[in-house]
């Protein structure tokens, strides 16, 4: 599916409107899903937003089966009803590959939604009661806002959720409590330096059983590996003493819901939108926007929060529902991509790292891995193996903040343990090899179109292109071309 709007509709449920968008930037396929759900009374609207990462598969899957099991029971049960949805995810992929047993015939629909994942914002509307009981597992925001001007313009009244991920003071504090002397567990605002969800479905990866020595936690890992392998990705079981280096008291990421409740009134409106909104614009945004969009009378809602006028970055996601409590009228705007944009640049300084945005740093070094003596390593798996090891521990470093050693001790340190891992010995790859292997990341190939871009932006900025982030320094300069 090409890049563009994808989805436009409006439906009525249970007297309420609902206007909704979709839209997607780049050829990828969405991985958000939305849900709307409505009691056989019509008395109860469920609306959902489910924002997807590593795949679609948690996302479509947790979008059809969540709702219908919340309204089975009252809100008070949303955290149970969560944590269960969960835990028969777990379970199931567990009976799949238990000793002794054979897998089931849904096996391998199973395990794909349990090694992606994706957080769920989930607001249960009690439509006569005009209350929201919302329930929150991640970092979806739901706000609540009157869309009348008050007697001071400038002034929005807003309820709205807390975001929960590995950036979140709160999730942070969290993990301390759950896991006491466990210090390493957010390297640079991410959960082991690779997700930054605390809170969802799926992930399997940091819910699972460690084992004695972590054999039980490797073998489940290998499996789901072995999915990644077939969609064209590096496994993580290639970088497991990478990723999982602290992995001792799982699970590091649960379902459990933020829960509470947001009173309505017949002049309030609610936007729920994924992080890839409000990393991008405020909450107070959002609603002077709707606000506005009501004002005018616009058709959708939805559209117009959509093409107001935000400039979002290339390739994040944001996926929003809008509802108008005016007349019972609302618009939601659901698994909507980010509308990307482009403005002429200014005078001024554009400063970027060199390696991947100048060069092709796997190809360089897949070429240097493949000049040395043949092993049984796949070795693009051990190029993006060793870059995502060097990089992790230099941010540990920075997070402990101790002082940052020479780029080339660390490259050489991760290179000898990933290959110790892999079985390859000093008598196959000598110091030698390995020296040289660490010194092919001072000369990398440049992209094509590298030296003319920087041509190109030279003309109206001043560019500053290090090789690498201040924190991973050399003790001299290293160029790889001139700016």
């Amino acid at each position: 599916m090409g890049a563009g709007k994808t989805h436009e509709a409006i439906e009525t449920v249970a007297s309420v409107t609902i206007a909704s968008v979709q839209y997607q930037p780049t050829d990828r396929p969405i991985e958000d899903r939305f849900s709307i759900t409505v009691s056989p009374d019509g008395s109860r609207l469920i609306l959902g937003v489910y924002d997807g990462h590593g795949g679609s598969d948690t996302a479509e899957h947790i979008s059809n089966i969540l709702p219908p099991a919340l309204l089975t029971c009252p809100p008070e049960e949303h955290i149970r009803i969560f944590e269960a949805t969960d835990k028969a995810l777990l379970d199931a992929f567990q009976n799949d590959h238990a000793p002794f047993r054979s897998r089931s015939k849904e096996w391998l629909h199973n395990a794909k939604i349990f090694r992606s994942g994706c957080t769920a914002l989930v607001l249960d509307i009690d439509v006569p009661g005009m209350v929201a009981h919302y329930a929150n597992a991640g970092d979806c925001r739901a706000l609540v806002c009157e869309a009348q001007v008050s007697e001071d313009p400038g002034l929005i009244r807003i309820q709205q959720t807390v975001d929960l991920n590995a950036k979140s003071q709160l999730e942070q504090q969290r993990l301390k409590r759950e896991h006491p002397n466990e210090d390493e567990l957010v390297v640079s605002g991410r959960l082991f330096g690779k997700l930054m969800s605390t809170r969802g479905f799926g992930d399997g990866y940091y819910k699972l059983p460690r084992g004695i020595n972590g054999w039980k936690h490797k073998k489940y890992v290998d499996i789901l590996s072995s999915l990644d392998k077939e969609q064209g990705k590096v496994p993580l079981n290639a970088q497991y003493n990478s990723y999982f280096y602290g992995y001792h008291t799982p699970p590091y990421l649960v379902a459990t819901p933020d829960t509470g409740v947001m009173n309505l009134n017949r002049d309030s409106f609610i936007v729920c939108g994924s992080d890839g909104l409000y990393d991008l614009v405020t909450s107070e945004d959002v609603a002077q926007t709707v606000r506005q969009g009501i004002c005018d009378k616009v058709g959708n809602l939805a559209v117009h929060l959509l093409g107001i006028g935000f400039v979002l970055r290339d390739g994040n996601r944001n996926s929003f529902l809008t509802i108008t409590s005016g007349q019972h009228r609302s618009r939601s705007n659901s698994a909507m991509e980010a509308v990307t944009a482009s403005r002429k640049p200014s005078k001024g300084a554009v400063v970027f790292d060199l390696m991947g945005t100048c060069t092709d740093w796997k190809s360089s070094i897949v070429a240097s891995l493949e000049r040395q003596p043949r092993t049984n390593v796949d070795l693009p798996s051990l190029a993006a193996a060793w870059r995502s090891g060097f990089f992790n521990e230099i941010h540990r470093r920075f997070e402990r903040g101790e002082p940052q050693e020479d780029i080339d001790i660390t490259h050489r340190r991760v290179l000898d343990r990933l290959l110790e891992e892999a079985g390859v010995s000093l008598i196959v790859w000598d110091e030698e090899v390995r020296q040289s292997l660490v010194n092919s990341w001072h000369n990398q190939t440049a992209w094509s179109d590298s030296i003319a871009g920087i041509e190109l932006l030279k003309e109206d900025h001043f560019v500053y292109a290090p090789l690498l982030p201040p924190f991973a320094s050399r003790p001299e300069p290293v160029h790889c071309c001139a700016v």
